[in-house]
């Protein structure tokens, strides 16, 4: 709703801040943040993303993938509504 009364559609910059602190995010090594992961996001992910104020780490998982799945099901009602 917000998105279509404020016409915001085209500002969209989805997952690239800090849920925790709302700074840009920054690309980060895996071995920058190693000691900060659990085994398993060692063994399955390479690619991280490091928020610069609070030291929050993120990754690709599998919440990533269904905040894709919701901004695309958001960005089609765009469509359906022009």
């Amino acid at each position: 709703e917000v998105l279509r009364r404020c016409d915001l559609f085209d500002s969209i910059a989805p997952l690239g801040r800090c849920l925790r602190c709302n700074e840009l995010l920054r690309s980060a090594s895996k071995e920058e943040v190693l000691d900060r992961l659990l085994p398993k996001t060692k063994r399955y992910y390479d690619e991280f993303s490091l928020c610069p104020t609070c030291g929050r780490v993120y990754w690709r998982g599998s919440h990533y993938e269904r905040m894709n799945q919701f901004l695309r099901i958001v960005l089609a009602e765009r469509s359906a509504t022009d």
